[in-house]
C-alpha cells in the first residue's frame, strides 16, 4: 500500500508543477507575440543601404549560465539527484531529497529568456533584413535565427539547432552571430557538474540532506550526462557525492538514471541507487523535481521549487518539500528579498516543518562556470526544524 502511496504523490507533484508553469508559458507567449505584432506595422521596410537607417544598437546579450530551473539566483541545488531521507535521527524532519543545482543545470531557461528579450525588430535587425525577393529564395541568417528561437518556444530544440547552424554558416560575421554561436552551444552542452557547500550552526542530521538550508552543515557535489541534449524528452545518467560533517560523518554516493518527460525545462523524474559509505544504508530512491522563476523588467524576481519522492522498496519512506523567493535585483549580480521553507517526511513521528526569513543572492559568472553565494536566516515558524532559528550561508558553483 505505501508504494502505491508514493507513487500518489509522485503523480499529484507532477500534476501541480505543470498547473504553476502553464500560466507563465502562457503569458509568455502573449508578450512575445504580441510584441512583435506591436512592433511590425506602421514602419515601411528599411534599405539596408539608406541613410535612413539610424545607427544599430547593441544586440541583446543574453546570459547564457543562467541554466537552472530555478532560475539565476534559485536556491542552489542539485537537480539530478535526490538526496537521503532521514533514516536515522528521529523528529529531524530535514528535508531528504537533494537540492537541483542552482541553479539546477538547465540552460533552457537563459534560452527561452533569451527568445522572450530578443528585440527581432531592432535597427541592427532591419538592416540585415532581406527584400521579399530574397526572402522568397532563401530565408535571411536573421529570418533563420528568429525562427530558431520561435522553434525553442514550441520546443523543438532539434530543429532550433538547426536553423542556428545554418545562420552561422551564411553570415558567420553578422552582428548577433556571437549569440547564436552562444545559444548553439547550450542547445548541445551534454556534462554539467554542480556542488554546494552550506554551513549552519548546530547539530547536524545524522544522514546528508538533501536541499541547503533544511537541515544542518552539508557538502554535496553532482554530475550528469545527457547523451542527446537535443532530444524532446532527455534522458541522463547521473552520480551523486553527498556528506554531512556531523557528529555520524555519514557520506553516500548515488549513481541514478533520470528522465525529463515534460521536456529540458519541465520536472526530473530520477531513480537512483544510494550507497552508503558511513553512517547509512543502502537503497533505492526515486523523486520528482522541479522548478521555476520569473523576472519583470523591473527586477521583480520570483522563484519556486518543489519535490517528492520516496526511498526504499520494502518499507518506503516518502517524503516532499519545497521553497520560494521573491525578491528585487538591486544590482546586476545582487537580489534581496525573503524566502519561506518547508520539509515533511513520513515516519518517526517527524512533524512537517515551515521556516521564513530574509536573504540574499549574488552571482558571479567565469566563463563556463558560475558562482553563487547565498545568505539567509531562517526563523522556525511550524513544525519541529533542526537546527533551530539562525544563519546560513551556502556556497555554490555550476560547470
Amino acid at each position: 500500500m505505501r508504494p502505491l502511496i508514493g507513487l500518489s504523490l509522485l503523480a499529484a507533484a507532477l500534476a501541480i508543477w505543470v498547473w504553476l508553469r502553464l500560466p507563465f508559458a502562457a503569458e509568455r507567449f502573449a508578450d512575445l507575440y504580441g510584441g512583435a505584432d506591436a512592433q511590425a506595422s506602421p514602419e515601411p521596410a528599411r534599405d539596408p543601404g539608406s541613410d535612413a537607417v539610424p545607427p544599430p544598437r547593441e544586440e541583446p546579450v543574453f546570459d547564457l549560465l543562467a541554466d537552472m530551473p530555478g532560475g539565476e539566483f534559485a536556491e542552489p541545488r542539485l537537480p539530478t539527484f535526490g538526496g537521503p531521507p532521514k533514516l536515522v535521527a528521529p523528529r529531524l524532519p530535514v528535508r531528504v531529497c537533494e537540492f537541483a543545482p542552482g541553479e539546477r543545470s538547465a540552460p533552457e531557461q537563459s534560452v527561452r529568456r533569451a527568445a522572450q528579450t530578443a528585440d527581432l525588430t531592432s535597427p541592427v535587425a532591419a538592416s540585415f533584413a532581406p527584400s521579399g525577393a530574397e526572402e522568397a529564395r532563401e530565408p535571411s541568417p536573421f529570418a533563420r535565427a528568429k525562427r530558431a528561437y520561435e522553434l525553442l518556444l514550441e520546443g523543438h530544440r532539434r530543429a532550433a539547432a538547426a536553423e542556428f547552424d545554418a545562420a552561422l554558416a551564411a553570415e558567420p560575421s553578422h552582428p548577433a552571430a556571437a549569440s547564436w554561436r552562444a545559444q548553439l552551444a547550450v542547445l548541445n552542452r551534454r556534462f554539467r557538474v554542480n556542488g554546494f557547500a552550506l554551513h549552519r550552526p548546530g547539530p547536524s542530521p545524522a544522514d546528508p540532506a538533501s536541499l541547503p538550508g533544511l537541515g544542518g552543515s552539508q557538502q554535496a557535489v553532482a554530475a550528469r550526462f545527457t547523451p542527446d541534449p537535443l532530444a524532446a524528452r532527455p534522458v541522463f545518467g547521473s552520480l551523486r557525492y553527498t556528506r554531512s560533517p556531523g557528529a555520524t560523518g555519514s557520506q553516500e554516493i548515488a549513481p541514478g538514471i533520470g528522465w525529463q518527460p515534460l521536456g529540458p525545462n519541465g520536472p526530473d523524474l530520477v531513480a537512483e541507487r544510494r550507497l552508503a559509505l558511513s553512517g547509512g544504508e543502502n537503497l533505492w530512491q526515486f523523486r520528482l523535481s522541479g522548478g521555476l522563476t520569473a523576472e519583470d523588467p523591473t527586477g521583480l524576481t520570483l522563484s519556486a521549487y518543489a519535490d517528492a519522492g520516496m526511498a526504499g522498496l520494502s518499507d518506503p519512506i516518502l517524503f516532499a518539500g519545497g521553497h520560494g523567493f521573491a525578491g528585487y535585483r538591486v544590482l546586476p549580480n545582487l537580489i534581496a528579498g525573503g524566502g519561506l521553507w518547508s520539509g515533511w517526511q513520513d515516519g518517526d513521528g517527524r512533524q512537517p516543518f515551515v521556516e521564513a526569513g530574509p536573504q540574499l543572492r549574488a552571482r558571479l559568472s567565469l566563463g563556463s562556470a558560475t558562482l553563487s553565494a547565498f545568505a539567509s536566516y531562517r526563523l522556525r515558524v511550524a513544525g519541529d526544524s533542526n537546527p533551530a532559528s539562525g544563519p546560513v550561508l551556502t556556497l555554490g558553483a555550476t560547470y
